[in-house]
């Protein structure tokens, strides 16, 4: 079962990082201690008692109630971090399903923070589209050409 939980910023963090070098022949590098811009949260997805990846919304510094959404998915960044690639396998309905309810987690507590809007970025293949299909968010289309999506709160 996928169970969605609320990490403590700072420590919590650090110990998301160790379980995923974890599972590398990489040694974890030292981490910053530099705050999330604030109001932010910080949550993790696990299957069985296994780490999938986590999400952090932060504010974006613009005015207008904007979060931004970034994430890691376990999968993937083990690939990234051994081949030195990102990923260009695409993403699985069990990582669709795992992002999209940490997105859907992270919304409901940026709402509670007093954000109205929340926004992310194409990463590895397929699973900012997926979020977007399963939370029904749209796809913003910049002057240069870039996407980005968006999900009102």
């Amino acid at each position: 079962m996928l169970v969605v939980e609320e990490i403590a910023q700072g420590a919590g963090e650090v110990q998301l990082y160790r379980e995923l070098y974890a599972g590398t022949p990489m040694e974890m590098p030292e981490l910053t201690s530099k705050p999330w811009p604030a109001p932010a949260g910080v949550l993790a997805a696990r299957q069985d008692g296994e780490l999938l990846g986590w999400a952090v919304y932060f504010s974006s510094g613009h005015p207008g109630g904007t979060a931004i959404l970034q994430w890691i998915m376990v999968r993937q960044e083990r690939e990234r971090l051994t081949t030195g690639y990102n990923t260009a396998s695409p993403a699985t309905t069990a990582d669709i399903d795992a992002i999209a309810a940490l997105a859907a987690e992270a919304a409901r507590h940026a709402r509670r923070a007093g954000y109205t809007e929340m926004q992310w970025s194409p990463a590895e293949p397929g699973l900012a589209e997926g979020i977007t299909a399963r939370l029904n968010a749209r796809t913003v289309k910049d002057e240069d050409g870039f996407y980005s999506y968006q999900l009102a709160l």
